[in-house]
């Protein structure tokens, strides 16, 4: 009875010093009530267009649809490894040194954080869905265009559009989904999101070489094209626009639910304000870097995207080393393949159920440092795994090691 009474004293503040809305809350949020049901948060309002309200099927086409678009758009960016030594070949006569051809594989990685810069803000001032189709049109333009180049300049720059296209996939793509969601779904929705990143663009990955072998260069680029082209046709379809200015208190009554096809308009009303919205966009997400939650997130991410680069553009030449055909060098994507779906199991089944049992245990509140938790082992497995593929990497220019160490 004495933890009930704690529930049930437990509020939510406002943040302390800010204007913004009374709903907002820093951080905690009370995620189980004292009767011990999870509680819906955000919490909807009455109108039949607010997208935590939507049918199940408009909220799973959104979720399938940002993850097409995301498998496409990171496995055209990250999946040059295993044909990256064709390109050695093509341009190394031509008189590009190997930093530059490398360009190729690490230039547009970089993009991807510079394209968060300019995508997201453009969405919170003039909606989701336009950019979501630019943002579409153009990684099918720039995947065309790579597929017809001639010439590594060429080459290169439609690899950084490709780059900055996807930056989508990072910024909007996650923001979409967080407004589809409630806050107890999104553990589960995101270890769905970026399981599917993993596991089918790992295995496209493993494919790239054959195809490369058989079809020539070109045709990795063109298979994108095309599966790139279908992702157009699902973001038009069902890419609904998810912003949804949510009243703080009150209801609306008498608000007519839109129709399929008045949710199918390219484009919505844009903020009254775009540029100051898109102005201050930038500056908060600078001012964001002195919290050092924030700051941790971000050095991870960074440092985990520089990992999964540097494996890229070394496993090619390693492999050779132990003896691999350069056609069968994709084969080294099984172990993320397998990896994905190990890691989508532990989220799953571990990691979301531990944080509702947290939040149980907390009186119901929930704690965004509880997932720290749930990332600890990974992180220490990871770590360890990085190590292994170090020493047998550097065992396969010295004539020992096994290539099962660069797999794991």
């Amino acid at each position: 009875m004495a933890a009930k009474n704690k529930y049930a004293e437990h509020t939510e503040e406002p943040v302390k010093g800010s204007n913004a809305p009374s709903g907002h809350v820093e951080g905690n949020a009370l995620l189980v009530d004292a009767h011990g049901n999870i509680r819906r948060l955000p919490v909807p309002s009455s109108n039949p267009n607010d997208p935590l309200n939507w049918r199940p099927w408009q909220k799973w086409a959104v979720i399938v649809t940002c993850c097409w678009f995301s498998i496409m758009g990171l496995a055209l960016i990250g999946g040059l490894g295993p044909i990256l030594g064709i390109f050695f070949q093509l341009y190394g006569p031509q008189g590009y040194g190997p930093s530059e051809i490398a360009f190729l594989l690490t230039l547009p990685s970089l993009c991807v954080g510079l394209g968060n810069f300019i995508i997201l803000p453009v969405a919170l001032a003039y909606g989701r869905r336009p950019v979501f189709l630019i943002s579409t049109v153009v990684l099918l333009a720039a995947t065309i265009c790579s597929a017809a180049q001639n010439s590594y300049d060429g080459h290169l720059a439609s690899r950084v559009m490709q780059g900055i296209a996807t930056g989508a996939s990072e910024s909007l793509l996650p923001l979409m989904l967080t407004e589809v969601t409630f806050l107890h779904e999104r553990g589960r929705v995101f270890g769905l999101y970026w399981t599917v990143q993993n596991v089918l663009s790992s295995t496209m990955g493993l494919t790239s070489s054959y195809e490369a072998a058989a079809l020539g260069w070109r045709w990795y680029y063109w298979v994108f094209a095309i599966l790139v082209g279908a992702g157009l046709i699902l973001a038009f379809l069902f890419g609904f626009e998810t912003r949804f200015q949510r009243p703080v208190r009150g209801d609306e009554i008498d608000v007519p639910l839109k129709s399929y096809a008045q949710m199918l308009k390219p484009w919505g009303s844009s903020h009254k304000t775009p540029g100051q919205i898109m102005w201050l966009s930038l500056l908060r997400m600078a001012q964001s870097m002195t919290s050092p939650a924030i700051l941790f997130t971000v050095l991870a991410s960074s440092i985990t995207l520089a990992c999964v680069v540097d494996v890229s553009l070394t496993y090619d030449a390693v492999l050779q080393q132990y003896g691999w055909d350069p056609k069968d060098i994709g084969l080294i994507n099984l172990g993320g393949i397998i990896g994905g779906l190990l890691g989508a199991a532990y989220c799953t089944l571990l990691g979301e159920p531990f944080i509702i049992w947290m939040a149980r245990r907390n009186h119901g509140i929930h704690k965004p440092e509880h997932r720290l938790i749930v990332l600890m082992p990974v992180a220490i497995l990871g770590f360890s795994m990085l190590i292994l593929y170090g020493f047998m990497a550097t065992a396969a220019f010295e004539g020992g090691g096994s290539y099962w160490g660069i797999l794991l």
